[in-house]
């Protein structure tokens, strides 16, 4: 499904020096796996996810999804590929807080030409399965963080994108809760998603089926 070759990334620091955050990075993520990536605080964890979830162009190498070439597609159809097949959840869960719990779920289809009354119908259904479907009128601000949270995979869900991204998914909630969020996550690969955790919790990344290394840029598959 997804194929990343030799993938290299550079950031320009003080006085123009180039800081080599990735440097030569090959991942092959399949349908339905469950994976997560580790690696200490400033390792490129997060920078690797920005390229997979194609918020990232600035790189060399290449990036394939199924056989595509994503580096070689224009701005405008890199995007709407990317909201047809890419769930994004941030560590923070990044909700609009002037917008409703449906309004929040609802935006990605937007990008969709999604009818009204299929999009009520969609937002309904993916509340219930987070176990929110009496938060529809709610704004984020009356939500506890755990609830968020699940906002935010309901709105990652909603196109039924072929793979789920997942930044520390759990840094900003307590173990009980993050332990539900993780368990809702690792649901979401049961309808064959595939799903990619970036972590630094060992107890998180134990729960998946491979974990691979990110150290001084070299991505390395844990046996």
């Amino acid at each position: 499904m997804l194929k990343l070759v030799n993938i290299r990334r550079k950031f320009v620091s003080g006085k123009q020096q180039k800081l080599q955050v990735l440097d030569g990075i090959n991942l092959e993520i399949d349908s339905g796996d469950l994976i997560s990536v580790v690696g200490k605080s400033g390792a490129g964890k997060s920078t690797l996810l920005n390229i997979i979830s194609m918020l990232d162009n600035q790189y060399e190498g290449e990036y394939f999804f199924d056989d595509l070439n994503i580096k070689k597609m224009n701005e405008k159809k890199r995007f709407g590929f990317r909201v047809s097949n890419i769930g994004y959840v941030f560590q923070s869960s990044n909700l609009i807080n002037e917008y409703t719990v449906f309004e929040n779920v609802e935006m990605p289809l937007g990008y969709k030409n999604v009818s009204k009354k299929d999009r009520r119908k969609l937002v309904k259904k993916v509340l219930d399965d987070v176990g929110l479907k009496d938060k529809l009128k709610n704004y984020p601000v009356e939500l506890s963080g755990g609830e968020q949270q699940r906002v935010a995979i309901a709105r990652a869900l909603i196109t039924k994108p072929r793979l789920l991204v997942a930044d520390e998914p759990t840094g900003n909630l307590d173990s009980k809760t993050g332990k539900q969020i993780m368990d809702l996550i690792c649901s979401v690969r049961d309808s064959g998603t595939s799903v990619c955790i970036v972590t630094h919790d060992t107890d998180i990344s134990k729960r998946t089926e491979k974990i691979f290394q990110l150290s001084d840029g070299i991505l390395n598959e844990q046996e």
